[in-house]
């Protein structure tokens, strides 16, 4: 798309207006352009976060917790840009399916990617049906490699106790403390069932 042909006439935070009489091939071009924006953007924020959390940890944290940012957002982005290192990562799949593996080691990572592209060439293959494969295969014993604890699982959530140990009251404010409870309640239930 051209400097003279543009579609988007303004936009704020929360929207864009187009300029009227836009074609179909105008607004398919600028769709295009918004969405590929879109899959980037988390794995951006995600190395961005993960590199500064490494080189300046407290001052990182502080500016992402006063950024207009969601703060569990950010710390998933670089949790899952940590655990699945750039060569691995998939062009052809979000990063949200990303995300559903990153707690595994490398190995079972690539194989999970793997089966979530070959399911998607064979049709509709959605997220919650990925999910569900997982869930279905981690859980059963006979079909698991092994049986004993994912060693990145149990480092994942070493570094997290590390993590919220080290932040300061003024992180835990009541809001950050209701997500962090609704995003562990799953674990909680877990260790509970054990």
């Amino acid at each position: 798309m051209n400097e003279t042909n543009v579609v988007v006439e303004g936009s704020s935070q929360t929207s864009i207006s187009l300029r009227e009489g836009i074609t179909l091939e105008e607004w398919r071009d600028q769709f295009s352009q918004l969405a590929k924006g879109t899959r980037k953007i988390l794995w951006y924020l995600g190395d961005l976060s993960a590199y500064g959390l490494r080189q300046w940890p407290q001052a990182v944290r502080e500016f992402i917790e006063n950024s207009e940012f969601e703060k569990t957002t950010i710390a998933n982005a670089a949790w899952v840009c940590r655990s699945i290192e750039p060569s691995r990562r998939r062009d052809d799949i979000s990063f949200s399916t990303h995300a559903e593996v990153a707690g595994l080691p490398p190995e079972q990572q690539d194989k999970w990617l793997d089966h979530y592209s070959e399911q998607k060439k064979r049709g509709s293959y959605t997220i919650s049906q990925f999910r569900a494969d997982m869930r279905q295969q981690l859980a059963d014993p006979t079909l698991r490699e092994t049986s004993t604890p994912n060693r990145s699982v149990v480092k994942g959530i070493r570094d997290f106790l590390t993590f919220t140990r080290r932040q300061s009251d003024e992180f835990w404010t009541a809001e950050m403390k209701a997500s962090y409870k609704q995003e562990l309640q799953p674990l909680v239930e877990l260790y509970n069932s054990l």
